[in-house]
Parts: structure tokens; C-alpha cells; sequence
């Protein structure tokens, strides 16, 4: 087949990347004893939680969260360009032992643009995140979360979380952009 000369266009239909960094310049003990307020103030909701907690989806809206967010818009603007984005959705998972989440995706209400996990607390043991390559399901990548770590991948992406199998919480936050 010819390929035509100068003129190739690249269409990005979607990005199958998945974007990670550490966030280590936060007060860690503060925020999970934040997060604890909320777990005994707020119901839990069940997505895809087998067990353990996930507080309502609106958190973006809590003040506590705001030096967060401007760490994780930071983040988003080198990964799209656009400071434009912004958080839609956020809500805290606790797991404790046993307790996993089943494989979902966050594109189900709308197009959402980036999804992503920040990880508070991850003892030893306490379970993967696993994506499911959304082309070939055959294929998956596991990444094992540091406490700090945020990760960043498109909302289409199918993934889920192993059964934390410690005896201590692992405390993550998720969240959308659109």
C-alpha cells in the first residue's frame, strides 16, 4: 500500500496511556484523619466495591480536598495541556482486609476525559490495580501502588483492585475530569 508523502494525520481516537507520578509534599496523617471524619460522617455507596467504604462522589466540593486538587490539576495539565479540565467527581475507597473492588470503568455517565487514584495508604499486601487492555482483554497491567502515587488513565479503561489481604486499611481517592 502507498503511503502518502507529508500529509499523514494522526487521529487520536483515545490514549491508552497510563500516566503516573508521586505526590509525596502533603501531610499524609492529616488527610487520612480527615478521611476517617468523613468515613464516620457520610454513608458508604457501593460502585464497585466489594466491602470497605466509598464515600458519596462529590468530595471535589469539600475545602479539605482543595490542595489536592490543584496537585492533581497540576498533573493533568502536563499530561493534556489543557488547564481548562476539571474534577467532576471525587470520593475516598477504604479497604480493609478482604475487601477488593470488581472490574468497572468510569465512562459510564458521560464522556469523561481522565480518570485517576491517588494512594494514601498501601501496606504490604494490600492489592493491585489491574487494567484490562480495552482493545485486547487479554491483556493486562498490573501496577502496584506506592503511598503517594496517582495514577492517570482514560475513564474507558476497564480495571479493578485486588482483595487487600493486610490486616490495615489501603486508603485511596478517586476521581473524573471532564
Amino acid at each position: 500500500m502507498k503511503t502518502p508523502e507529508n500529509n499523514i494525520q494522526t487521529l487520536n481516537f483515545f490514549r491508552l496511556d497510563i500516566f503516573k507520578k508521586n505526590v509525596s509534599n502533603l501531610d499524609f496523617n492529616s488527610l487520612i484523619d480527615s478521611i476517617y471524619q468523613i468515613k464516620n460522617t457520610l454513608p458508604s455507596v457501593t460502585k464497585s466495591n466489594y466491602g470497605g467504604y466509598q464515600s458519596p462522589n462529590n468530595l471535589q466540593n469539600n475545602p479539605i480536598f482543595f490542595p489536592l486538587i490543584q496537585i492533581f490539576n497540576n498533573i493533568n495539565t502536563e499530561i493534556t495541556g489543557n488547564p481548562n479540565n476539571k474534577i467532576t467527581n471525587m470520593w475516598i475507597n477504604i479497604s480493609s482486609f478482604g475487601n477488593w473492588n470488581a472490574i468497572h470503568t468510569h465512562a459510564k455517565e458521560s464522556l469523561k476525559l481522565l480518570s485517576g487514584v491517588f494512594y494514601l495508604k498501601t501496606p504490604k499486601n494490600s492489592g493491585k490495580i489491574l487494567f484490562q487492555n480495552p482493545i485486547d482483554v487479554n491483556h493486562n497491567l498490573e501496577v502496584e501502588p506506592k503511598e503517594g502515587d496517582v495514577l492517570f488513565f482514560n475513564s474507558i479503561f476497564p480495571h479493578m483492585v485486588e482483595p487487600n489481604l493486610s490486616q490495615e486499611d489501603r486508603i485511596s481517592i478517586a476521581f473524573n475530569y471532564e
